[in-house]
């Protein structure tokens, strides 16, 4: 499942509610409906985009269609986590740089902010999963 689609999923609060719904146990699509301010085809709508991320699925019991967490959507929650995990540590790698740079007083070596930035790059790049760089390697 691309991490796109589980990020943009995740991304509105209507979907955000359906999920914790089904959470507690899955539900007929009129049930789903039930308490939003918004159309039973609008849920409609919303559940096919959590449906298309692997989040939910359904299944048709006579006629009707009965949601409820997907197998997958673990796995999509879990990468979906990593990613942000490692956005994480490229910000804060970022902004400590930039921390470092901007309380450096005005005749502090330029070489350094050129180092830390050369830093930043390498560490945003490093491969997931691998072991965090120490400040003092280059």
């Amino acid at each position: 499942m691309p991490l796109d689609r589980t990020i943009a999923a995740l991304g509105d609060p209507t979907r955000r509610a359906i999920l914790r719904r089904l959470a507690d146990a899955p539900r007929r699509a009129g049930e789903l409906a039930a308490g939003f301010a918004i159309s039973r085809p609008a849920v409609c709508k919303h559940t096919r985009l959590l449906t298309q991320a692997g989040l939910i699925r359904a299944r048709k019991n006579g006629r009707e269609r009965i949601y409820e967490l997907a197998p997958s959507g673990g796995k999509a929650m879990r990468e979906a986590i990593e990613h942000l995990r490692e956005m994480e540590r490229f910000w804060d790698v970022a902004l400590g740089a930039f921390k470092h740079y901007a309380e450096k007083d005005s005749s502090g070596s330029q070489e350094t902010f050129r180092r830390d930035t050369k830093w930043v790059r390498s560490a945003a790049q490093a491969p997931r999963g691998g072991a965090q760089r120490s400040r003092g390697e280059s």
